[in-house]
């Protein structure tokens, strides 16, 4: 803790302890922790809570509530004939939990009880989807000039099979607010190694980042944007990349975005070939460059041949005004939560767990500002809270 973070001045090319309750076999657990019973070190931001689930977790998701954009973080694939979240929505303060089942139940503080309890009908609303999408990813939207964005055009021309088959993109679409359908068509030597196409905005800019793979070069952040910041803007291009990773089969998973050095700009955050010597890079735009301009090691956000990319997150952890981060260790089996604050690396805390961290990380306000919802392998469910 309070190490130095790593700098780069140019572009760097390398790459529970809850209560069990009777009811669970109706997916009601009841799992109460007396005050700071599984908290970290003196002064970390979080305590935490935990519930055993009788069955795996298939999929974790904030609620959507009226302002806030709807996040799914889909962890394992979809059993044929399940039923799916109505379009009825919950208060601001519920995460939604899926099991193998299909069963969905809600999750909620009540006091220093943590509360699983049966949902009913009651979720998000469907995720927005284009015909034309390739398999298994999700759209982004965005509430700029970019509408939605997707990855298209499903190619076999690089066999990496990272995400779980060998199907990568070799297009980028996107609608403006006058409905038009944009295009972005990579040359022969590249696609996009990626299940998302995440909207934002960097440097007042609305732009989408996602990974864009050269077939001798290995993979590299890349933002996107309109051709002119205008209401009838006409043509998606790459307004910004990375330096390449080096070399075929060196691949990186993005976190998010956030101000994590407290400068006022914007910073992009990915984990870099987290099955391999991990590391979690800061970068920032200067041109056409993602600059890298912090590293730290010691961080997996992926598990080998997973389609699932949500295992991270970004919050203000302890209410400095500075964004942070939250990433599994190489291992997986702690959450790492991290500042940049400053330029300086600190870990805030270190969350340890017997089994691994299984699914996407979620973050939502269950009452006491934001908070860590997530899934172990053998099926606890564990709640950061302040």
């Amino acid at each position: 803790m309070g190490q130095e973070a790593t700098r780069f001045p140019i572009a760097g090319t390398s790459r529970a302890a809850g209560a069990f309750c009777a009811g669970l076999a109706l997916l009601v657990a009841c799992a109460a922790l007396p005050r700071g019973a599984a908290a970290a070190d003196r002064g970390s931001p979080f305590r935490v809570l935990t519930a055993q689930l009788p069955d795996p977790v298939r999929r974790i998701e904030a609620l959507t509530c009226p302002g806030l954009a709807p996040a799914e973080l889909v962890r394992y694939p979809e059993r044929p004939g399940t039923p799916e979240p109505s379009t009825e929505a919950l208060p601001l303060r519920t995460v939604m939990v899926v099991d193998e089942r299909g069963r969905r139940s809600r999750v909620r503080l009540q006091g220093e009880r943590l509360l699983v309890e049966p949902l009913g009908r009651c979720g998000p609303p469907q995720p927005t989807e284009r015909p034309d999408q390739i398999e298994g990813s999700r759209v982004g939207t965005g509430y700029g000039l970019i509408a939605d964005a997707w990855l298209a055009a499903a190619t076999l021309r690089y066999r990496h099979g990272i995400l779980g088959d060998v199907v990568t993109a070799a297009e980028l679409r996107a609608t403006n607010r006058r409905g038009d359908v944009l295009r972005y068509r990579l040359p022969d030597d590249a696609v996009f190694e990626d299940r998302a196409a995440r909207v934002a905005v960097v440097d007042g800019r609305d732009v989408v980042l996602v990974v864009r793979t050269g077939l001798t070069d290995g993979a590299a952040l890349a933002l996107f944007g309109l051709d002119r910041q205008a209401d009838d803007a006409g043509a998606l291009v790459l307004i910004a990349q990375a330096e390449p990773l080096g070399r075929p089969k060196l691949w990186l998973n993005p976190v998010g975005l956030g101000d994590f050095d407290g400068s006022g700009r914007t910073g992009i955050a990915a984990v870099l070939t987290p099955h391999a010597a991990g590391a979690l890079a800061i970068y920032q735009r200067e041109g056409a460059k993602l600059v890298e301009r912090y590293r730290a090691r010691g961080f997996s956000n992926h598990e080998l041949y997973s389609p699932q990319l949500g295992m991270s997150a970004v919050l203000d952890a302890n209410g400095d005004g500075v964004a942070d981060l939250a990433v599994p260790d190489e291992a997986r089996r702690a959450l790492r939560v991290v500042t940049f604050a400053g330029g300086r690396f600190a870990e805030l805390q270190r969350i340890p767990h017997e089994s691994e961290i299984a699914s996407a990380i979620a973050v939502q306000d269950l009452g006491r500002g934001p908070a860590l919802v997530y899934a172990l392998r053998d099926g606890t469910l564990v709640v950061a809270t302040r």
